[in-house]
């Protein structure tokens, strides 16, 4: 390294530059060695930069990074704040799986129940978890038994009494809504989680053809048996995914705001359950005309929907290619919220604030399913423990296997969920401070470290360095994060390691050249 640095320093020596390097003799030895560990510093930096996606250990430490910043604010975001809901799990839980007979599927009479006690409410928002795609076979049907209060008995099964209570409730809200365009309480949205699987391989669709998304390959939805067509022509029933980014080291860190599927061999996408949830209750301004949810999720097919021989399809002539980005406004936050299909990492950060055990009983409640399906006769429920909060139905019962190891912990898939519709409408998406705000301040830690090291031994220069990081850029970084700001801590403490070897190599320590200078002025 030290014949390295002086192959690139060998111009200096060349006589035209004789007049210029006597001035430099002229200055203080301090200022001398000031000058040249900046000098040091900004290059180590510049290299640093450059050389970022290819420094090993970089990417890990900075995804570190935030994972501990998560962790430090659980539990610790109790303040109120106007961008803040409030949720409720309604939880099948181990004790509601076994009192149920411990079933294969989740019973449709059983969710009718839990449906219906969001709707009468009402809920402020409801959300699905369940697994809905196919009908659930049953050895004994009785329509009597079987039909949830409210429900006429009928021939029909609980499957079937489910699709018909969901297609009354979305010609009611639909009537409504015709009835007055801007109701005084609007009907509830609800979302239905939708069964996402990889793409079926076709004669048509060669290997080539397969779009590959940032996330990994096209993926196929599959259609319901019992609720597609009622959906599809609802303004109040939506498909929404539940799909989440897991990492090499098998947590979910990462949301997908959105994805771009085949549907029935055609192109199609699907909101996030997160998006479409903030979609609903913020109403943000589309391109054309005012918000609403089929228009949104119209917009989003035509913007990001896969090219059609990507699903199998003939190409039409004219046909165009998906939109890279999208960019919508949060008025409530006064951030925008950008749907690309190449989002960075920290765009897609999940900022999880809610545990299972969560202590923040105020924002999120767990209540298990059973106190709802099978609640003592003469003991009436009290809806208040929904009304007005935006309601998640999961699983979280062993045989469900739907737990996830997440940077707080492993949760059901229904808390990850909550914390994807919560992150994306009390914080939005992760922004990077601006560059000219970081470099600023990259270069102003330079100066520091080159300050302490030309004052002090390189010893104590590291520890006046560390300490300034610690003391200032470290407290600064996490109290920028509770807003969805992050302030990298971990590039300048790559600069400053590299800075020191650099040191090590061209400059030695202030006192060092003291010494010697007052050595020779004695011989």
């Amino acid at each position: 390294m030290g014949a390295w640095i002086q192959r690139v320093t060998a111009p200096l020596h060349h006589p035209a530059l004789m007049p210029l390097r006597r001035r430099w003799r002229r200055f203080p030895p301090f200022l001398q060695h000031l000058v040249k560990s900046l000098g040091i510093g900004v290059m180590a930096a510049l290299l640093l930069h450059a050389a970022r996606p290819y420094v090993p250990g970089l990417a890990g430490a900075e995804t570190a990074a935030t994972d501990w910043a998560i962790k430090f604010w659980q539990d610790r975001l109790d303040t109120a704040r106007a961008a803040e809901e409030r949720f409720v799990f309604l939880d099948i839980d181990e004790a509601t799986h076994r009192s149920w007979g411990e079933p294969l599927f989740v019973p449709r009479d059983k969710l009718l129940s839990l449906i219906q006690f969001a709707v009468d409410a009402p809920a402020k928002l409801l959300v699905v978890d369940i697994e809905l795609t196919k009908h659930v076979p049953l050895s004994v049907r009785q329509a009597g038994s079987d039909a949830a209060p409210g429900t006429s008995a009928s021939s029909d099964g609980p499957d079937e009494i489910l699709a018909a209570y969901l297609r009354r409730y979305s010609e009611r809200a639909g009537a409504a809504g015709t009835a007055t365009p801007t109701p005084a309480s609007p009907p509830m949205h609800i979302l239905i989680a939708r069964t996402i699987g990889l793409p079926l391989r076709t004669e048509t669709a060669a290997p080539a053809e397969t779009l590959e998304t940032s996330s990994g390959p096209l993926r196929e939805e599959r259609p319901s048996e019992l609720l597609e067509n009622i959906v599809e022509r609802s303004t109040v029933l939506h498909w929404a995914s539940p799909l989440s980014d897991r990492d090499d080291d098998g947590l979910v860190r990462n949301w997908r705001l959105f994805e771009p599927t085949c549907l029935n061999r055609s192109p199609h996408a699907v909101p996030s359950v997160a998006l479409l949830s903030w979609g609903i209750l913020r109403r943000p301004q589309l391109s054309q005309e005012a918000f609403s949810p089929r228009e949104f999720q119209t917009e989003l097919q035509s913007r990001f929907s896969p090219l059609p021989q990507a699903c199998g399809e003939a190409a039409p002539e004219h046909s165009a290619a998906p939109a890279n980005s999208w960019t919508l406004h949060d008025d409530v936050l006064a951030k925008p919220v950008t749907l690309s299909t190449k989002p960075s990492d920290l765009e897609q950060r999940i900022f999880y604030k809610f545990h299972p055990s969560t202590s923040l009983a105020g924002q999120l409640s767990r209540i298990s399913a059973r106190l709802i399906t099978e609640h003592e006769a003469g003991r009436p429920l009290s809806r208040e423990w929904v009304a007005g909060k935006i309601v998640v139905i999961g699983t979280s019962f062993e045989f469900g296997k739907d737990m996830h190891a997440t940077p707080i912990g492993d949760m059901p898939g229904a808390v990850v969920v909550i914390n994807q519709i919560n992150a994306l409408m009390e914080f939005g998406q992760f922004q990077e401070v601006s560059r000219s705000i970081r470099w600023t301040g990259l270069l102003l830690l330079i100066a520091v470290f080159s300050l302490s090291f030309s004052l002090f031994t390189k010893t104590w220069g590291a520890r006046v360095s560390t300490l300034v990081v610690n003391a200032v850029l470290l407290p600064l970084s996490l109290w920028l994060f509770q807003y969805g700001w992050w302030l990298d801590l971990v590039f300048p403490l790559f600069v400053l390691q590299a800075y020191q070897k650099f040191v090590d190599i061209e400059i030695a320590p202030q006192p060092l050249i003291r010494r010697h200078r007052h050595a020779d002025e004695h011989t």
